[in-house]
């Protein structure tokens, strides 16, 4: 099982984005558990450990690049 995690703002593309990548596990054969994001904040807040984090660049407050950057400092990239 592969913790997927997708921070966008906008709720249909978050919904998109899911749509894919679980067509995308289920043709490569593994399973996959997603967690949805409204925004940075909430990333950085969660203490799901994930696999593989998709993040949207433009974002209210703090934005994808911001995100990617604070996990840095923990470690967890």
């Amino acid at each position: 099982m592969i913790n997927i995690g997708i921070c966008d703002d906008e709720e249909s593309t978050r919904r998109e984005i899911r749509e894919i990548c679980g067509e995308l596990a289920g043709d490569l054969g593994f399973q996959a558990e997603f967690v949805l994001f409204e925004d940075g904040n909430e990333v950085l807040s969660s203490s799901v450990q994930l696999d593989v984090l998709i993040l949207d660049i433009e974002m209210p407050g703090i934005n994808g690049i911001e995100t990617k950057q604070r996990l840095d400092i923990f470690g967890l990239t």
